[in-house]
């Protein structure tokens, strides 16, 4: 009968202890959560929409100077640290693209060696070493309940070439204002890389497509104005 009531003690003991240790491991997990709400950066974006006004050998944009970016905003509750942009751009794409709607190769697109670097060369309106223009460092994206954004800068490479796209394929046309299908220009990928407060590393990816505003662009009085949006999409995995 002792023997019995030893045994039964025993696994009560053990069942507490179980149970106790459960317990502690829910409520570390609790706190994690919590620090993990209360420190996390929560990033957002909102499309963009831009005029690009056509007639001469360089990519003007219209308000002057305002050329379109990529807004971040944080709505988060901590801000993130060591943040970093990194672009992916299908160049062959965007090249074959372009030199379709230039039979005549009249600008003469295409990778070119430079006597000045190392580094590849695409010649567009102008010469770009455009391997240098897809990484930026940016400040930290504090948190904002105004909507205050982060703007990251697309590569001037590929918003050139997105200009030289819709001068070829929208004001070569012979009757401009009046619709013809073109062919989507191709999107890029926009990958930010961040840390919050706990250290902990996040990487998120949004896809990047400028798009031509054909019904938009009735509304511009200008011939030689185009409007166009910039759209952006997170990538799921």
């Amino acid at each position: 009968m002792s023997t019995s009531i030893v045994d039964i003690a025993t696994l009560i003991t053990a069942i507490a202890g179980f149970a106790t240790a459960v317990v502690a491991l829910w409520n570390v997990r609790e706190l994690r959560l919590m620090r993990t709400v209360t420190s996390s950066p929560a990033i957002t974006t909102k499309n963009q929409s831009f005029t690009i006004v056509c007639g001469k050998d360089d990519a003007i944009f219209a308000p002057a100077g305002q050329s379109p970016t990529v807004h971040l905003i944080n709505f988060g509750n901590g801000p993130a640290i060591n943040a970093c942009a990194t672009w992916r751009v299908p160049d062959d794409d965007l090249i074959q693209l372009i030199r379709s709607y230039d039979p005549h190769n009249h600008y003469k697109v295409g990778f070119e060696k430079s006597p000045y670097a190392e580094d590849p060369c695409l010649k567009l309106y102008w010469n770009h070493f455009f391997m240098r223009q897809l990484n930026e460092r940016l400040n930290p994206l504090v948190p904002s309940s105004s909507g205050e954004s982060t703007q990251v800068k697309l590569p001037s490479y590929y918003l050139e070439a997105f200009h030289l796209y819709i001068t070829l394929a929208v004001h070569g046309h012979p009757d401009k204002k009046t619709y013809s299908p073109i062919r989507p220009f191709p999107s890029a990928l926009l990958s930010l890389t961040y840390l919050d407060l706990a250290n902990d590393e996040t990487t998120v990816t949004y896809r990047i497509s400028p798009l031509y505003d054909h019904n938009a662009t009735h509304q511009l009085s200008a011939n030689d104005a185009y409007a166009c949006s910039l759209i952006v999409s997170e990538v799921f995995k």
